[in-house]
C-alpha cells in the first residue's frame, strides 16, 4: 500500500474581490427603492456599490432577489403617486417673452413681457416622464424575473427555490 496517495478535495478559492453584499446593505437598498429612489441614486451615495453589482446580487442571493422584486413594485407605486400629484397640482410660473428691436439710428432695444400662467406643459412633461419610466422598469422587471424563473433551481420541475435564511419575516 505504500505509494498510494490520498487526495483531499479543496474547493477553488473565489476569484476577484470579496462581495460587498450583506443582508443589512440589501435591506437598505430595498428600503430606499421602496421609497421611490432609483438604484442609480442609491448607488451614488458614499460607500455604495455600482448598480451592476447590485443587479448581480439578485442572481447570487435568492432572498435579496425576492426583496428586490418587492421593492421595485413599491418603487413603481411611489412613482405613480408622484405622477398623480403632478397631474393634480396646478403649478404657476412666469413666462418671459423677450423682444429685440433696432431703431433707425442702429440702437438696439430689448423689451420684456412677463406673464404669470399655469405651467401645463411642464406638468405634462413630468407626468409623461414618470409614466415612461414606470413602463420601462416594469418591462425590465418582467424580463429579469422571467430569466430568474427560467434558470430555476436546476431540478426537473423548472421551479425556483428560495431559501429563507433565519425563518420567515413576521409580515409574511
Amino acid at each position: 500500500m505504500a505509494g498510494n496517495k490520498v487526495v483531499v478535495y479543496q474547493p477553488p478559492r473565489p476569484r476577484g474581490r470579496p462581495s460587498l453584499y450583506t443582508v443589512e446593505l440589501g435591506e437598505y437598498i430595498c428600503d430606499r427603492m421602496a421609497e421611490g429612489a432609483t438604484l442609480v441614486e442609491i448607488c451614488r451615495e458614499e460607500g455604495m456599490p455600482k448598480p451592476m453589482t447590485v443587479s448581480g446580487w439578485t442572481d447570487q442571493h435568492p432572498n435579496f432577489n425576492l426583496a428586490y422584486a418587492r421593492a421595485r413594485a413599491l418603487q413603481l407605486e411611489a412613482w405613480g403617486a408622484e405622477a398623480r400629484q403632478y397631474a393634480n397640482s396646478p403649478q404657476t410660473g412666469l413666462e418671459v417673452e423677450m423682444t429685440e428691436t433696432t431703431d433707425m439710428e442702429g440702437r438696439t432695444y430689448v423689451s420684456k413681457k412677463v406673464r404669470r400662467q399655469e405651467m401645463l406643459g411642464h406638468r405634462r412633461l413630468q407626468v409623461d416622464t414618470l409614466v415612461r419610466l414606470i413602463g420601462a422598469v416594469q418591462h425590465n422587471e418582467m424580463v429579469r424575473l422571467a430569466k430568474y424563473k427560467a434558470e430555476g433551481s436546476g431540478d426537473d420541475t423548472g421551479e425556483s427555490k428560495i431559501v429563507i435564511e433565519g425563518g420567515l419575516p413576521e409580515d409574511v
